[in-house]
């Protein structure tokens, strides 16, 4: 099934945090035919002067983050050539509707949150909610439906990393590109793109892959080692069922 091309060309990868997206986004970089963009609406959600999170309240709100703006680069950017971005739905915060999407050709990330939400809170011990991602991600899936009258690309983030090719295949269809065997791997490093978040600790596993290869010998707690994961998972697995129901299966 393969979508018509967005007419500002923009491809929208939404994902759950700790879900393998920022090497699928650096898999995009090394295609070399897309502007690809890191999480551009965080910033908007932690670091604007119309911030939804107070995590991050000791920085000053930046007014070139607002929402607005933060659109506005991305289709302007759109104009000069295919724009690819993966953020988080749950960054968009209240903007999240059919109007946003219909600017995008929109695929979805989704990870087993028993694997997720254990690096999240390893990372962030306190995420709220909505930082978890599933929400926002599963109203977006929906949505997203709703518009085409079809059922989104859904890639699991497991399958990504067994049959790396093959998921990779589906999305260039989906979204009528070309695929290139050859952007499967990289060189492994840091980018400037994911500075901000990179400081945090992030990106370290993501910067030491050279390709869509199974690793991570870290340990976490699981979700039944704390109350606060126990309650997200409760509340995640279902979302994370149903659209699993959805994925492209190999």
């Amino acid at each position: 099934m393969t979508l018509p091309r967005a007419e500002t060309k923009i491809v929208a990868l939404w994902a759950v945090p700790r879900s393998v997206s920022t090497a699928f986004e650096r898999m995009m970089m090394e295609r070399g035919d897309f502007t690809v963009l890191h999480e551009p609406f965080s910033h908007y959600y932690y670091y604007s002067t119309e911030r939804v999170s107070r995590r991050f309240d000791q920085e000053p709100g930046r007014p070139e983050y607002a929402f607005a703006r933060v659109l506005e680069s991305i289709e302007r950017k759109a104009q000069d050539g295919p724009v690819f971005f993966k953020d988080m739905a749950y960054h968009v915060g209240p903007h999240l509707d059919e109007d946003l999407l219909r600017r995008f050709v929109n695929v979805f990330l989704i990870r087993d949150p028993a694997r997720a939400l254990p690096s999240l809170f390893h990372v962030w011990p306190d995420f709220t909610w909505e930082e978890a991602g599933y929400e926002a991600l599963d109203r977006a899936f929906r949505m997203a439906s709703e518009i085409t009258g079809r059922t989104p690309l859904v890639l699991d983030a497991a399958d990504l990393l067994e049959h790396p090719k093959e998921l990779v295949e589906a999305f260039c269809r989906f979204v009528g590109i070309e695929f290139m065997p050859e952007a499967l791997e990289w060189q492994p490093g840091d980018r400037p793109e994911w500075k901000v978040w990179s400081s945090q600790g992030w990106h370290d596993e993501a910067a030491s892959r050279s390709g869509f290869k199974k690793g991570g010998t870290k340990r976490y707690t699981p979700v039944d080692g704390h109350p606060h994961l126990a309650e997200a998972y409760e509340k995640a697995l279902p979302i994370y069922q149903r659209m699993y129901a959805e994925r492209v299966k190999v």
